[in-house]
């Protein structure tokens, strides 16, 4: 170790004066790689540190001069808002995306502020708030962001783009409409002339299941259709690799991400009118007390005649079509029976969101106990249970849904009800408390579920007289791989509805700030109601002693959407 002083005159040759003394300590001072301050003076580094800072120093060289860059094609992009951003320039985009999600790591976010710092020199900007909002609003006055960008989508990161060899698949697929193209052709149903019809909201566009009902001597033949996807997506293809990795379609109100292209979604593999489709056909006999007395499982390929709207269906069974009546009855019968097996029957609203070229909200009331949705959601339910039923008699694995008893009875009416216990999967047939049934096995969304395609594959395999694709040892990781997925999915829907709903409920606010709501929780730190029209819960402080089931009246004081913020006062 040197003083400062003997430093001095070694490096001036003289007895130091103040003057080289302090330029000395200044220049030591300024060098960050070769000395450290060591108390009031300074030591030299080792070979290996001077090294690496220098290697951090050239990084940190590198990276301003790619910010800098940066700033250079912002500014290029305000004047021409058409300027697409280079390759380059996307990473530094990419970073001011995730502070605007709020999902950097440190290192992240720490380019992330420098480059915020640039920008407001260098642009002019005078930005305001936290770092998150002024990410935003950056992105969003260079219009790479929208007013009411998903921020769930870049936060949580799904899989949205299409590899290039899934596109090239995706585009080879063609369905044959003759049913002499197919390989089973000769144990395929040839169905094209049942009066199939699909009952969906009236915008869906990937229709994965339709319906048909005939009269018979003896009752009536059911037909439930399922779009036959495993005949066309070999187990890891591109393609199926895409659709795993996506594990589900999300659905979001402004957008949907669909687990295949939208060629194949919404076209080739949806059951679109008119056009011959190949379909998992689950055919029943029904007697005419709508009993259901047998049924078999088959391909097959089918016309769809016609698409209804649950709105539609709603309308004819008010008016007591003759078509759709004896359907209706057939799946009552159906719900009677799980009734007497304990089935618990939870009714349960929601809205359908609708956002308006202004950027307005709208809401459209959907109740899952309507006619319509009943019947059909009763229908799957058969045709998903037939499916776990035939697996475990014939001794083959499916991705099978089960869920146990809660430990708890069930309380009586107008008492706050029991947590039932989460659903689960698994590869071996168990009974599903909730739905009344010894056995469930999800086959009818094939194009919207990965689940759903591995069983289909499974009970085409068999029904081919051909090995399954999976044993229960390679279900198993897929089970585990797929729950992780699947959660994601869940909490991007979940939150990107409830942006919307925030949103409705300020702009709501403007003409009329109080709400009814219900009390459903009041075993939390604060009661939790469930707010009418939005059918969505907030925590809120209350009056008095709240009980389960109370309505009351509350004040929307302020909503925040883009921060997730709902603050409510108790009315009375």
């Amino acid at each position: 170790d040197y003083t400062m002083t003997t430093l001095c005159e070694l490096y001036s040759g003289k007895t130091s004066n103040t003057k080289d003394f302090l330029a000395l300590v200044l220049a030591l001072y300024q060098d960050r790689i070769y000395f450290k301050r060591k108390k009031q003076g300074f030591i030299p580094r080792t070979d290996q540190i001077v090294e690496e800072l220098k290697r951090a120093e050239e990084a940190r060289q590198e990276r301003l001069r790619q910010q800098r860059r940066t700033v250079e094609v912002f500014k290029a992009r305000l004047a021409d808002p058409e300027l697409e951003f280079p390759q380059d320039v996307l990473e530094q985009v990419r970073l001011l995306e995730n502070l605007a999600a709020g999902v950097p790591d440190f290192t992240q976010q720490k380019q992330a502020k420098e480059l915020l710092k640039l920008c407001e020199s260098e642009l002019n900007f005078e930005l305001r708030g936290s770092l998150e909002k002024q990410a935003f609003w950056i992105l969003e006055r260079l219009k790479h962001f929208a007013t009411d960008q998903n921020l769930s989508l870049i936060r949580h990161k799904p899989a949205i783009e299409f590899s290039p060899q899934a596109i090239e698949e995706s585009q080879g697929i063609d369905i044959p409409g003759q049913l002499e193209a197919y390989r089973d052709s000769a144990t395929r149903l040839d169905l094209t002339d049942r009066s199939a019809f699909t009952i969906d909201d009236s915008q869906t566009q990937d229709m994965d299941d339709a319906i048909s009902l005939t009269p018979t001597s003896t009752g009536y033949e059911l037909g439930v259709y399922i779009s036959d996807v495993a005949s066309f997506v070999a187990p890891d293809s591109a393609l199926d690799r895409a659709a795993r990795s996506r594990s589900s379609t999300i659905y979001c109100p402004e957008r949907d991400v669909p687990m295949f292209p939208a060629e194949l979604s919404h076209n080739s593999f949806s059951l679109v009118t008119s056009t011959p489709r190949a379909a998992m056909a689950y055919v029943f006999d029904v007697d005419q007390s709508f009993n259901i007395r047998s049924s078999k499982i088959a391909p097959a390929l089918i016309a769809v005649k016609r698409k209804y709207s649950y709105d539609e269906v709603d309308e004819l069974l008010e008016s007591e079509d003759p078509t759709l009546l004896p359907l209706y009855q057939i799946a009552g019968q159906f719900q009677v029976d799980r009734l007497a097996n304990d089935a618990l029957m939870m009714p349960r609203k929601d809205v359908l969101i609708s956002i308006n070229p202004d950027g307005s909200v709208a809401l459209k009331e959907i109740d899952e106990a309507s006619p319509a949705r009943s019947m059909i959601g009763e229908l799957m339910i058969l045709t998903n249970k037939v499916s776990a039923e035939y697996a475990a008699t014939h001794d083959f694995p499916l991705v099978f849904r089960s869920q146990s008893a809660p430990e708890e009875e069930l309380p009586a009416e107008g008492v706050a009800p029991i947590m039932l216990k989460p659903s689960t999967h698994g590869t071996q047939a168990a009974p599903h408390y909730a739905l009344g049934l010894e056995a469930y096995a999800q086959a009818t969304s094939p194009i919207r579920r990965y689940f759903d395609l591995c069983n289909q594959r499974q009970l085409l395999a068999h029904l081919r007289g051909e090995p399954t694709p999976y044993t229960a040892e390679q279900l198993e990781p897929l089970i585990h791989e797929l729950d992780i997925t699947l959660g994601t999915v869940r909490t991007i829907a979940f939150e990107s509805k409830r942006y919307w709903l925030l949103k409705y409920l300020r702009q709501r606010m403007r003409d009329n700030p109080e709400i009814t709501a219900t009390v459903t929780r009041i075993d939390t730190k604060r009661p939790v109601v469930k707010l009418d029209e939005v059918f969505m819960t907030a925590m809120t402080a209350l009056k008095g002693t709240p009980k389960y089931n109370d309505r009351v009246r509350l004040r929307l004081v302020e909503v925040d959407p883009r921060g997730d913020y709902l603050r409510l006062e108790h009315v009375g």
